[in-house]
């Protein structure tokens, strides 16, 4: 079904390119939300029939027909109780008033003669939104939620379930939420403070990814759209506007295969080596195989003349290998930086080896001005970024390049006569500038960390 959307959509919105833009990819992926109950009380305007009843009403009282058996006569109706019960509805809500055994309208009801939305019945029912997963913001839930895609984006929102601070202090936006839902035909008294029913949902959603037509254009960058996967394949302005902040990790995360990176690069440079050829120095895109990256990783370190950078989601044994090469670029004084962490969810343990760890923090103790050592997922965290952990491999060395691939530079334990799975990446000398510059933008990293370069 996902499948023949995709199809669909791309057919659609081929034909919509910005101009100078192709499709490049497109990707669904179920975006996460909780799913939130709670009993309320609300005001809301009466129903259509019965507000043109009391507009009736009023205005024959206005219009000097003001006992109970006057008013029952021009308005035709039998001999029941309806029409007084309708009078004690209106004198209760201070439209009208009785002296003696004549009805008077009061300013309030010649007001709702002039604005039927003025009046207000109450009413106690139970109410559903949803909470972003993400952002946090609340949203309407008029649809059930659907989701058949593999790909699903973590929850930020780690409140356990029915957590009551998940609404306290949230009158203002449940309330907006609930008037958008109405259509401002119902106003929010209040709520209990306490969560009936919660759930964490997915809903699918498609991730359109546009590059450049020209692959050489360097004056376009590539971007992405979060659209509806039902047609006419709706912009999603909110989620857009969240997801893009995360472009391009969001794709390295989520696409089957190296397609992206690979047209990515191919749309900064045509200079892409097929594997086959052999890498020329002077070449500004290079293939590295799984061996070949480990021995650049090695030269990276060794011959890294101010500041090299790391970004590899574990810290395994293997990185036990490097430690002797991280110790000597550190008394050169050269700047080291080691980005890591993905949060292991399901099992809320580390993915990362503590005895490890604890020789890197010894490093760090020691060599405490060039050496930073950064666990992501806290980090994004404290800086209130919309990232759960990084799935990104990078080295960037200096100005020279930059490396990006599969290769888990600090966690893959291998030598040429192992057997492991295979891993490949790319070296890229182009762009290597904006690269760093990322990772102030994205990241927020401090860029005192990077005087030496930007």
């Amino acid at each position: 079904m996902l499948k023949e959307s995709i199809d669909k959509a791309y057919k659609f919105l081929s034909d919509r390119c910005p101009d100078k833009y192709r499709i490049n990819e497109i990707i669904s992926f179920g975006y996460p939300f909780r799913r939130i109950r709670i009993n309320i009380n609300a005001e809301r305007n009466p129903e259509k029939n019965l507000t043109e009843i009391y507009s009736l009403i009023l205005q024959t009282l206005a219009a000097g027909r003001n006992t109970n058996e006057q008013l029952r006569i021009f308005l035709g109706l039998p001999h029941d109780d309806f029409l007084l019960k309708e009078l004690y509805f209106l004198r209760e809500n201070g439209l009208i008033a009785l002296s003696g055994n004549e009805w008077r309208v009061m300013p309030a009801g010649f007001d709702f003669i002039k604005d039927n939305s003025i009046l207000r019945v109450p009413s106690s029912e139970k109410f559903e939104f949803l909470i972003d997963g993400v952002t946090g913001d609340l949203r309407p839930y008029t649809n059930r939620l659907f989701c058949d895609s593999i790909n699903k984006l973590d929850s930020v929102i780690k409140n356990q379930n029915r957590d009551a601070a998940l609404v306290s202090e949230r009158f203002n936006d449940i309330s907006d939420v609930f008037k958008q839902v109405n259509e401002n035909k119902a106003m929010l008294v209040d709520f209990a403070n306490e969560i009936d029913f919660d759930r964490l949902e997915y809903e699918d959603y498609f991730l359109i990814e546009y590059i450049p037509v020209k692959k050489n254009d360097n004056s376009l960058e590539p971007y992405i759209e979060i659209r509806s996967v039902k047609e006419p394949f709706q912009l999603d302005k909110s989620l857009n506007n969240t997801i893009r902040l995360q472009y391009p990790a969001i794709i390295y995360k989520f696409s089957d295969s190296f397609r992206e990176e690979i047209n990515y690069l191919q749309a900064l440079s045509p200079q892409v080596i097929p594997a086959t050829k052999e890498a020329k120095k002077d070449e500004i895109i290079e293939y590295l195989t799984l061996w070949e990256t480990k021995q650049k990783f090695i030269e990276s370190i060794k011959t890294t003349s101010k500041i090299l950078l790391i970004e590899s989601p574990w810290i395994k044994k293997a990185t036990l290998e490097y430690i002797p090469y991280f110790e000597e670029l550190l008394k050169a004084k050269k700047t080291l930086i080691i980005l890591y962490g993905i949060p292991n969810l399901k099992k809320n343990i580390s993915n990362n080896d503590e005895s490890v760890l604890d020789e890197l923090n010894k490093l760090k103790a020691k060599y405490e001005y060039n050496f930073s050592l950064i666990y992501l997922p806290s980090f994004f965290n404290i800086k209130k970024i919309s990232f759960s952990g990084s799935h990104i491999k990078t080295l960037i060395k200096d100005l020279d390049y930059y490396i990006s691939g599969s290769y888990n530079f600090l966690s893959l334990k291998s030598n040429s006569n192992s057997i492991v799975s295979n891993e490949e990446s790319h070296l890229i000398r182009k762009g290597v500038k904006e690269r760093w510059s990322r990772y102030v933008k994205d990241y927020q990293l401090p860029i005192a960390l990077f005087k030496s370069i930007l």
